[in-house]
């Protein structure tokens, strides 16, 4: 059994995120955060601090790839800490995406931002050179009817295998030398959160009866007699 099995994801009820969730977001005007990153848009995602080391001193880096995971074009930004890694997977058909994307390359810059319990956030900012090699990726993606569903799908494999153990090696440098990883999923009006509500239907057989049976009911209050 994988060790990296639903990606701690949590399906409790129909208003759970399958799948951790992200999105680009701009920092309030005068914050602390405003005066470190301006009106750049951050790619703020939410992660398990008991997953990832947050102690001072260690090593953090990170950056982004263009990858084709089971024949999607993926847009994969990370962050590592120390042994750790964090992903934040977007869709590379998605031209929200795209538009936060052309903001970081007009300032040469990238800002990834990591949510935690408890109001924690830690904040990466890196150099932002897309190449060609992106360039390419974004013509070569091209968005249908099916988009939205291809991605989702691509996700819940990513939550369910060990193929995210196995790409976070390429970051790392070896499996061996990595710890936990964790993953979510780029939000926006286009791709949306995946609810349990949603995506039972694109989950396999064995795994939807089991997260239907496993997730608990929702409790709501009695109508007050009149």
């Amino acid at each position: 059994m994988s060790s990296h099995r639903f990606n701690e994801m949590h399906y409790l009820d129909n208003g759970s995120s399958f799948v951790s969730p992200s999105e680009f977001v701009h920092a309030n005007c005068g914050s602390k955060l405003a005066a470190r990153v301006g009106d750049l848009p951050v790619l703020c995602g939410h992660f398990d601090a008991s997953r990832v080391d947050l102690s001072p001193g260690t090593p953090r880096s990170g950056g982004w790839q263009s990858l084709v995971l089971d024949g999607l074009p993926v847009l994969a930004f990370h962050a590592q800490v120390g042994r750790d890694v964090l992903y934040w997977f977007a869709d590379a058909s998605d031209p929200c995406v795209w538009s936060a994307l052309d903001k970081w390359h007009a300032a040469g810059k990238m800002v990834l931002a990591a949510s935690f319990a408890r109001d924690r956030v830690w904040i990466l900012k890196l150099e932002y050179q897309p190449g060609q090699q992106l360039d390419g990726l974004r013509h070569a993606a091209q968005r249908d009817g099916s988009s939205r569903e291809k991605f989702a799908r691509l996700m819940l494999r990513l939550a369910e295998g060990d193929a995210l153990k196995a790409l976070a090696a390429t970051v790392v440098g070896s499996e061996g030398d990595v710890g936990h990883v964790q993953f979510c999923m780029v939000c926006t009006k286009e791709t949306p959160r995946l609810y349990l509500h949603n995506v039972i239907a694109l989950l396999p057989p064995q795994i939807a009866a089991a997260v239907t049976c496993t997730a608990m009911p929702v409790v709501r209050p009695a109508s007050k007699a009149h």
